[in-house]
């Protein structure tokens, strides 16, 4: 018996003895039973928790999101999968008993504390969109999400990460695409009318001064007409060269117009008034 089910017989006889069994052979007998019974109970939990501990284990392994398992309330690594490895660049060994923080994983310390702050208050959290560090200091965009699980009595933080680098990427050079002239990699009409729009307003508020050069390359039809298109996409390629050489990053230097108006805008610090 284990408790109040019945797994099982244990048969006796007294073919050898030729006597009747006793009451006390009896309770012996069924001691016995109970004992053999809760035995084989035991031996049936753990089995059953083997089997399950490696279906855990193979599908935590296999899972093609990165996954952690964290000892909370301090956060330290109790497991990660191999999609993390390969992610992250660490070794196993490198970060297991650690903190993300011990690890600098995350690129900023706010978005670590909101997303501990989050799990613990709600339990569960799902998509935060974070930026990680790998092993060799490359930006990684994860989508996170996490909830709090019981090892042992234990709580700890099974949390996932999906990686959105490309998508982030692919982003970024969309909108790229659409601020910037695909020819010459300068800001187009678009581009530059929102970033002077914002430099503009920045220079308003704080008194001060900007300035605006229009130029305009001479010639440019003769050069398509003489020498064909091609050529006339060289030189205007050779202009924003020579433009981008001569002003700072903090400059906006676009091509507006079709094929030979330029505008570039210079922001000297140091003016006290609007020109």
């Amino acid at each position: 018996m284990d408790g109040n089910t019945a797994i099982g017989y244990l048969t006796v006889d007294n073919l050898l003895r030729h006597r009747p069994i006793s009451d006390r052979d009896c309770e012996i007998i069924r001691l016995y039973a109970s004992a053999l019974g809760h035995l084989c109970s035991l031996k049936r939990a753990q089995e059953e928790l083997r089997i399950s501990e490696e279906r855990f284990t193979k599908s935590f392994q296999s899972n093609p999101i990165a996954t952690i398992i964290a000892i909370l309330p301090e956060g330290r690594l109790l497991d990660v999968n191999e999609t993390f490895l390969r992610l992250t660049g660490y070794r196993r060994k490198e970060v297991i008993g650690k903190t993300s923080l011990e690890l600098n994983l995350w690129l900023k310390p706010e978005d670590r504390i909101r997303f501990e702050q989050g799990l613990i208050g709600q339990q569960s959290i799902r998509d935060v969109e974070s930026q990680l560090l790998k092993k060799s200091g490359e930006n990684l965009h994860v989508l996170a999400s996490a909830e709090i699980i019981e090892i042992a009595g234990q709580p700890h933080g099974l949390i996932m990460l999906s990686d959105i680098t490309g998508r982030k990427r692919m982003e970024e050079e969309i909108r790229n695409l659409s601020m910037t002239d695909e020819l010459t990699g300068l800001y187009n009409r678009r581009g530059f009318t929102l970033l002077a729009v914002q430099e503009v307003k920045l220079a308003h508020r704080k008194k001060r001064s900007m300035l605006l050069f229009f130029g305009d390359v001479n010639n440019l039809k003769t050069i398509n007409d003489t020498h064909g298109h091609a050529q006339g996409d060289l030189a205007l390629q050779e202009v924003s060269a020579a433009l981008k050489e001569t002003f700072r990053e903090a400059d906006i230097v676009a091509r507006i117009g079709g094929m030979s108006l330029w505008s570039w805008l210079w922001m000297p610090r140091w003016k006290a008034r609007m020109f």
